[in-house]
């Protein structure tokens, strides 16, 4: 186990470090603020490196919103959180769609209206829920009911 601080690396370090291991971890924070550490760093190109050589990416609350599309729900409820004045929010791309992380009773209505207004889609889990994908097939595992808008694809 290791921890990575990416404001001290880039592309090539990065790749170097992740060869040794099976599985990423990627934690939470201000969405904003690491997805500009991961442009900054490289990480975005070392991390397709090792997923293409059957590396593990287990993303937790910013660590998934990362990976999808686009980090805009991460201002859905948050505006302010963009401390890092982030104009382009394009994501890693590493899952066709977008998370919502920390959904609830109380956020959900805001999440369905700003899905709404969005033509991807957008899943929204809770804190009981996960999401896995594998071999361009993906599945919510845990509790509660799937909220998942902008399309028809089975989750």
């Amino acid at each position: 186990m290791s921890d990575v601080d990416l404001k001290k690396e880039n592309e090539i370090s990065l790749s170097r470090k992740l060869d040794g291991f099976d599985m990423v971890f990627v934690t939470g924070g201000n969405t904003f603020y690491l997805l500009e550490q991961v442009r900054n760093s490289g990480f975005d190109k070392a991390i397709r490196k090792f997923l293409n050589k059957g590396g593990i990416y287990v993303g937790a609350n910013a660590g998934s919103l990362i990976a999808g599309l686009n980090i805009e729900p991460a201002g859905w409820r948050h505006p302010e959180r963009n401390t890092a004045n982030l104009k382009d929010l394009t994501a890693m791309k590493l899952v066709p769609f977008v998370i919502s992380a920390h959904t609830n009773d109380k956020s959900i209505d805001l999440i369905k209206n700003c899905a709404s207004k969005v033509s991807y889609p957008v899943v929204a889990l809770t804190d009981k829920q996960a999401i896995i994908v594998e071999d361009g097939k993906h599945i919510i595992v845990g509790v509660g009911k799937k909220n998942i808008f902008n399309t028809s694809e089975k989750f």
